[in-house]
């Protein structure tokens, strides 16, 4: 397939249409950007896309999802990457700069994934966990304290404060 520059003089806007909005969809559930989608033949360039989805909340919803499951195959796409570079220094077949080149691909994907998917591939907080330990209980007693009883308490959150 040849590309064809993404040129916004050279082409009319679009009008929505099922059929392309449809192909849209299908394409972005693939992995495949906007930008990639604008350049084959019959379909809009992405600032007629982008205005689509201002004008249609519906549209707008199905190209999240639809940017969320290609998230998936891009995560897909990722993994393999890696794999393939791993053989290739394996077999001593890697090329200087090949591992910088892949990195910052990678880099630049898993920012965009974070994006698409915030809740498959964005940053989570760590976990907090919380100790209490009570030794007050063994306040009464003529022993040390240190010899109990102890009330032991553990609280472990997900990292994420509640909204309020």
């Amino acid at each position: 397939m040849t590309k064809r520059p993404l040129d916004p003089k050279r082409r009319k806007p679009a009008k929505f249409s099922e059929r392309t909005a449809l192909k849209l969809l299908d394409g972005l559930a693939a992995g495949k950007t906007l930008a990639e989608l604008g350049r084959q033949k019959g379909m809009p360039h992405p600032a007629s896309v982008s205005r689509w989805i201002r004008e249609n909340p519906e549209f707008a919803e199905a190209v999240k999802e639809a940017r969320r499951v290609g998230a998936g195959a891009q995560a897909d796409q990722l993994v393999a990457m890696t794999h393939e570079l791993v053989d290739r220094a394996r077999d001593g077949k890697l090329q200087p700069g090949e591992v910088a080149a892949v990195r910052e691909h990678s880099n630049t994907l898993r920012w965009f994934l974070s994006r698409w998917a915030p809740s498959e591939f964005g940053e989570k907080p760590a976990p907090q966990t919380q100790v209490v330990v009570n030794t007050s209980l063994g306040a009464e007693s003529s022993g040390p304290v240190h010899g109990g009883p102890y009330e032991v308490t553990v609280e472990t959150t997900d990292g994420v404060p509640d909204s309020k």
